[in-house]
């Protein structure tokens, strides 16, 4: 398998210290990519955040396009 980019992972939750625990889109499972969403929509008000979002709606978009 490819190497990861940073841009490519996403935090979908905190560890029990706080850390982030981050996967690739292509490594989720529907409910990490939501709490994905949900984590970085808490911190949207944030530019960065808002960036990481609106990537991690290109991604998923991406590899799993919507049947037309």
């Amino acid at each position: 398998m490819d190497e990861l980019d940073e841009d490519e992972l996403f935090t979908v939750c905190l560890d029990d210290d706080g850390h982030p625990v981050q996967r690739a889109v292509r490594d989720m499972t529907a409910g990490e990519v939501i709490a994905a969403i949900d984590h970085l929509t808490v911190g949207s008000t944030r530019v960065e955040a808002r960036e990481k979002l609106a990537r991690l709606r290109q991604v998923v978009a991406q590899t799993h396009p919507r049947p037309s």
